[in-house]
């Protein structure tokens, strides 16, 4: 897969070379000529005062020679300064048009790794509900504590898959501009509860969460859309760490901001990929051998909610392992 991708890079670094080279070729020609023209009139000028008798030291001084002499740096400096413009004009397009090609290429890397990743996801949860029906279809006789674990599995499956699509249909809301937040008086303490508690029971089954919330924190944002901001965050936790360790939630309303902390202890991001991560479709490493479930939409989605309501996501370093994601709100003060 490497061919298609490097060759036409490679090309167009050929014909850009190409362009610039002969333009610099042609510069030198012009400025050539244009010595060789002056030259010529200077010795035809000294002919000239030659023949006539005149001193051809007083050439240099004459109204002649510095008509020519005139002449010849206008010319010249047209040629280098036009030639100048014009060469960075070209290599600010071609420029422009490698920092496109990339993105192109990037894009449809993304796309690729998108297509199979989201073929996983759905394939997995359907397999695992149909399985678990076709299982209570079949067996009349299943203890009750089997039917109930099976009956389990399904709406958890169920669940992911409804998150997924969720995760879809805004992705393409916010591709086509049709997302729009309603703005209330959220209680975020009561939201980040709820949602990691109906993560911890769907996801995190055997996993730690540990929560530090500061009591009655508001702000002012769209419910539908914090819950979704926050559940993303947790479910990256919960797949980017080890399945012992726990999960930190930590809300703090000090001051006009409200700061909400999740954190895990997990294999943390590399510097160089933190400002990707919250482009759409970008995930890190190679979806061939990545074993970690996702689509590439969660902090995408993540990131624009966050805009939206006029606050900020940034990714911070857990120590001695793992990631931080941290994310602050201005905080609504709402009368006791």
């Amino acid at each position: 897969m490497r061919v298609p991708t490097v060759r036409p890079i490679i090309l167009f670094y050929l014909m850009i070379g190409y362009v610039i080279a002969s333009y610099l070729w042609w510069m030198v020609l012009l400025l050539n000529k244009n010595t060789e023209t002056f030259e010529e009139r200077q010795h035809a000028l000294v002919e000239r005062y030659e023949h006539n008798g005149l001193d051809a030291a007083q050439l240099t001084s004459s109204k002649e020679y510095k008509e020519i002499l005139q002449r010849y740096d206008a010319q010249r400096s047209m040629v280098i300064g036009e030639g100048g413009v014009f060469l960075l004009i070209i290599v600010i397009i071609g420029w422009q048009l490698l920092r496109g090609f990339k993105k192109e290429i990037e894009l449809n890397r993304s796309q690729k790794n998108f297509l199979l990743s989201i073929t996983h996801e759905l394939r997995s949860p359907i397999a695992s509900v149909k399985l678990s029906l076709q299982t209570l279809e079949r067996k009349h006789d299943l203890p009750a504590q089997t039917t109930s674990r099976l009956i389990a599995n399904a709406l958890s499956d169920t669940d992911r898959l409804h998150a997924l699509v969720e995760n879809l249909l805004l992705s393409a809301k916010i591709e086509s501009a049709a997302f729009e937040t309603y703005n209330e008086p959220v209680n975020l303490t009561d939201l980040v509860n709820d949602t990691s508690s109906k993560l911890q029971e769907t996801l995190g089954r055997g996993r730690t969460f540990q929560l530090e919330l500061q009591p009655n924190v508001f702000v002012n944002g769209d419910h539908g859309a914090l819950v979704s901001v926050v559940n993303n965050l947790i479910e990256n936790a919960i797949k980017y760490s080890p399945p012992s360790s726990p999960v930190r939630l930590s809300l703090n309303g000090d001051g006009h901001k409200a700061i909400l902390a999740i954190a895990d202890e997990g294999y943390g991001i590399p510097e160089s990929e933190r400002r990707k991560i919250f482009k759409k479709f970008y995930r890190i490493g190679n979806e061939d051998t990545r074993r970690a479930k996702g689509t590439g939409l969660g902090l995408y989605i993540v990131n624009h909610i966050v805009s939206l309501h006029r606050g900020e996501v940034s990714v911070l370093t857990n120590e001695p392992r793992g990631t931080v994601f941290q994310i602050k709100l201005p905080k609504l003060n709402v009368p006791a």
